[in-house]
């Protein structure tokens, strides 16, 4: 069994824990609960509209709140590998300008040149390519759009998180397909590990 095979296996295992994020977001009294009210503005100031690939959706927050929060988005199409949290997802979201997808990240159904902004938020840990995944998020944008990536800094290798993520790492992958504009540590407030965040330009 290869890298991709194995991943989905994992990620789609009966049982396996889904993603809380929305709920956290929502919920003062979660220990995480001011880190993602720091980490998600970073993002949703930095998108550009009015199309949206996000990649790694999770239980469908970050279109959640774009949708709230930001007028210009016309269209959103939101990636995740684990069919279960889509189900969440879909729930959360209920909006004719999302659309949910399954499949892996590093292999996008859609078309070239096609988004504005392609969002990777913790993401890069979980795939089984960082490369493939860069390079079909540069393939997907039109000239001058963004990526915009956020990683937990030197987390911790598991099940699910397949690898640690330094800045140094992320400033090697992300250069061979974007101009940086932005790359910094985040120490986020609240319980878990400082960030890194990074926004890449696709040259015109």
């Amino acid at each position: 069994m290869d890298k991709r095979d194995k991943l989905y296996e994992t990620v789609n295992k009966p049982g396996q824990k889904k993603e809380a994020t929305f709920s956290r977001y929502y919920d003062p009294d979660h220990p995480r609960h001011l880190r993602y009210h720091a980490r998600f503005p970073m993002m949703i100031e930095n998108i550009l509209g009015p199309k949206l690939l996000d990649c790694g959706c999770g239980t469908g927050l970050l279109c959640h709140l774009l949708l709230k929060e930001r007028d210009d988005i016309e269209e959103i199409h939101a990636v995740d590998l684990q069919e279960a949290i889509l189900e969440e997802a879909r729930e959360n979201v209920k909006s004719d300008k999302v659309t949910f997808h399954n499949g892996f990240v590093e292999e996008l159904k859609f078309e070239d040149e096609y988004f504005n902004t392609v969002v990777l938020g913790e993401t890069l840990e979980h795939v089984y390519s960082v490369d493939k995944t860069l390079a079909e998020s540069y393939r997907v944008l039109k000239p001058g759009g963004r990526v915009i990536i956020t990683c937990p800094y030197k987390g911790k290798i598991s099940k699910l998180h397949v690898r640690s993520i330094s800045k140094s790492f992320m400033k090697e992958k992300v250069s061979k397909y974007f101009k940086i504009t932005k790359l910094e540590v985040v120490n986020y407030p609240g319980q878990g590990p400082k960030g890194v965040f990074c926004i890449g330009v696709k040259n015109a």
